[in-house]
Order: C-alpha cells, then sequence, then structure tokens
C-alpha cells in the first residue's frame, strides 16, 4: 500500500483529497492503479466491465482499513479497482480537467493549422492545470497507456479508454 487511503465523498475536491493524503496523487487512485498494473493488464475489458456492488463495499472495506496487503493474484478482484477509480473521478465535484479549464483544451485539440501547432496548444494547456490536476492527470495517462499497451489481451483500445474516461 502507499498511503493512507481516503475514500473521498462529493464534497472533497481533489486538493482537499491530496492535502489529506499527503501526496502528489490521491492514494487511492495510486493504490487501485498499482494493483491493476500488477494483476489487471491482461483482463478482458478492465474498465469498460463493471464489479458486482457486493465486490466494490468489500474493496472500500479493505482500503478504509488500509489492509492491502492481504491482496493476492487470487483475490483480487481488478473489475471492482477500475470502478473503484471510474467512481473516485466520477464524483469529484469539479473534473480532473476543471470546467474553467475545458475550453482550452477544446480549442486547442480543434486547432487545424499543424500537428505541431496542436501539440504546443495542448501542451501549455496541461502546463496551465492547477498543480493537484496535472499530477494526477499525467499518472492516470500513463497508467491508460499501459492499459492501452496491452489492448490486443485486453481490448481496452485508447479509443475505448477516450469512451470511458472522456
Amino acid at each position: 500500500m502507499t498511503g493512507q487511503v481516503s475514500i473521498h465523498n462529493a464534497e472533497k475536491t481533489l486538493d482537499s483529497v491530496l492535502k489529506h493524503d499527503q501526496a502528489p496523487v490521491p492514494n487511492l487512485v495510486v493504490t487501485c492503479c498499482e494493483a491493476i498494473e500488477k494483476w489487471g493488464l491482461d483482463v478482458e475489458g478492465i474498465y469498460r466491465l463493471s464489479a458486482p456492488t457486493s465486490a466494490m463495499d468489500a474493496l472500500r472495506h479493505t482500503l478504509l482499513a488500509g489492509d492491502m496487503n492481504t491482496f493476492s493474484d487470487k483475490s483480487m478482484d481488478v473489475h471492482a479497482m477500475a470502478c473503484i477509480v471510474k467512481q473516485f473521478f466520477r464524483e469529484l465535484p469539479d473534473h480532473l480537467i476543471p470546467r474553467d479549464h475545458q475550453q482550452i483544451f477544446l480549442t486547442a485539440t480543434k486547432l487545424e493549422q499543424d500537428e505541431h501547432e496542436r501539440r504546443i496548444a495542448v501542451h501549455q494547456a496541461v502546463n496551465d492545470l492547477p498543480d493537484a490536476n496535472y499530477s494526477t492527470l499525467r499518472y492516470l495517462i500513463f497508467h491508460l497507456r499501459k492499459i492501452e499497451l496491452h489492448a490486443a489481451k485486453n481490448l481496452m483500445t485508447a479509443s475505448n479508454l477516450a469512451i470511458i474516461f472522456g
């Protein structure tokens, strides 16, 4: 386990979660993503298929108890882990890319001059994010890239992941 895990509620901002966790990326996200990378990279439909509510409830209880060391590859429900990650981002009061930054991203991605200018504009938009959002988005993108590299087995292409997280 990477540290104390907080299961946030809808009133907690990303900033407040990071202050509580004393980390640049929410411990919940890191813990779940590390488990998925360890046991779930080749699991078909990771992030697409849902987990039973009972599995998610049991996982939440385990996360809150700080008992991640008891998991093994046989007991790990990676779909529950993936559902917890998706739920975390869905329940943020503001998006990972905050509403006041979304238009900048949309404008940057629609630049038609050339690929180089579009990349520079997107890079600038990412750099302009608040620190909490930047570090968490960066972590998530690197994680999703690892998932996508196993798309031959897990069927989670970049396009499929974009639909889920987009």
